[in-house]
């Protein structure tokens, strides 16, 4: 009688996992919600591709007036600055920064006010229009930390129409947002659903996975219909081989990591400072930063400006007309960039001076290809900002489609990470999140920007 009581709930069982899977697949409101889902991946897809042409166009724009007059720069980057500033402190509050510091706070944190605080549609615009007015005032930014905080804006709006649970929009969608960000805006899907585990690890579960690769996939898909299949830095078909190249990874990965952890605590010293510092007189930090990206980029002659992608690319090339000093020089202006709180990120700026380290120690290893030791000083320099090794060497990975040199970018940027932890011992993005939920815990008033 139990086999047959058994036998009974068994199918009763079946017969409900059937019944459950086809109502959910003919409910309207869960297609409703993957229709949103997925249109607002699309729409990611499209926003980074709009956001990487005004972002080309703000950079060569900025570079015809530095070569019209090398002089104007000391007056745009300042005015620039100012600008950006009290137009993110007038109408776009949490657009500061890169983004995802304030990503990463979202998912720290329970408040729900905050979240729609710093990931909105206001946000989203306020973060497209100020990192185009940044290129277009010279800083040294990026646009792929940008892309992360739109990515999650949307994702994280859209949870508010399309009926998903607590638990997704505050996880799985902003993960999703997050990672199609960082997807669409490098051409660089492995790279998106990488990021998303190793710098939102404290919050990704088995849950979320099938809507950020979703979210990867169609945002992807989108950015290949318009722009087509390509890499930043094209194929590069070079590697390291021989007992020596091991030395060559060592002191790469050394070098660029002890810089990557020098550049983290310079931004954490100085935005703990910049936190500290009244309102009515924090308006002279965007200025007074700006001056210096001005005085930098004139005694580089324009090599420091903007996101720093064509430098890169000219140092791959082999080219030779670019100073010594470029990574050095590159280094304090995107330091006075991000410190100054205007959006933009450090993904482009922080490949640059990785490419500039590997040329400048170069000549210690003149058997190896000049190209390899680029892709590793970009690596390692990555690495030790972020301290997200995997997420920095898939990233150069994808940017090239190197399959020679795989190996040695895994041991350079894990390298790279244990000096970084040596000279400063906090993770940048972690701890300006930490700062800006400290500051609200605190009950503090004043701008977002701090993060």
């Amino acid at each position: 009688m139990r086999g047959a009581d058994n036998g009974r709930n068994d199918v009763g069982y079946r017969f409900q996992l059937e019944k459950d899977f086809i109502e959910g697949a003919l409910s309207k409101e869960k297609w409703w919600a993957r229709l949103v889902f997925w249109s607002a991946a699309g729409a990611l897809g499209l926003l980074a591709v709009l956001l990487a042409q005004v972002a080309e166009w703000a950079n060569t724009t900025f570079l015809r007036i530095y070569n019209y007059s090398h002089y104007l720069p000391f007056v745009i980057c300042p005015i620039g600055f100012t600008a950006i500033w009290l137009l993110q402190d007038r109408f776009f509050r949490g657009s500061e920064g890169s983004g995802i510091p304030q990503v990463i706070a979202c998912l720290r944190t329970r408040s729900t006010t905050l979240r729609d605080q710093l990931l909105s549609i206001r946000v989203l615009i306020g973060k497209f229009i100020c990192t185009f007015l940044g290129l277009l005032s010279g800083a040294s930014i990026g646009r792929e930390g940008p892309t992360v905080q739109m990515g999650a804006s949307l994702f994280n709006f859209l949870g508010h129409y399309a009926r998903f649970s607590k638990f997704e929009r505050r996880q799985g969608l902003i993960i999703a947002g997050a990672a199609a960000g960082i997807a669409a805006a490098f051409n660089a899907p492995l790279a998106g659903i990488v990021f998303a585990i190793e710098e939102l690890k404290g919050s990704f579960e088995e849950r979320t996975s099938g809507l950020m690769l979703s979210a990867v996939i169609l945002s992807g898909l989108m950015a290949i219909a318009i722009m087509g299949h390509y890499s930043y830095f094209g194929v590069i078909s070079v590697g390291l081989t021989g007992i020596q190249s091991v030395v060559c990874i060592l002191i790469i990965g050394a070098f660029g990591g002890a810089a990557g952890g020098l550049f983290s605590r310079m931004i954490l010293s100085l935005k703990s400072r910049l936190s500290r510092v009244p309102k009515e007189k924090l308006i002279y930090a965007p200025m007074s930063l700006g001056v210096i990206v001005a005085t930098i980029g004139f005694f580089s002659k324009g090599q420091t400006f903007g996101t720093g992608y064509h430098q890169a690319q000219q140092l791959l090339e082999q080219a030779d007309h670019l100073a010594i000093l470029f990574p050095f020089l590159k280094f304090f202006a995107t330091v006075a960039s991000y410190a100054s709180g205007i959006a933009g990120g450090i993904f482009a700026p922080s490949l640059a001076v990785g490419a500039g380290i590997g040329s400048l120690l170069s000549p210690l290893f003149s058997d190896y290809p000049k190209e390899a030791l680029l892709l590793l000083g970009m690596v390692s320099y990555l690495s030790g900002v972020i301290r997200a090794p995997v997420t920095s060497f898939v990233i150069v990975y994808e940017m090239t489609i190197n399959h020679l040199l795989l190996f040695p970018l895994m041991a350079c940027a894990f390298i790279a990470v244990a000096t970084s932890k040596l000279v400063c011992k906090k993770s940048l993005y972690p701890g300006l999140a930490e700062q800006f939920l400290a500051k609200q815990q605190d009950g503090k008033s004043g701008n977002l920007e701090q993060t």
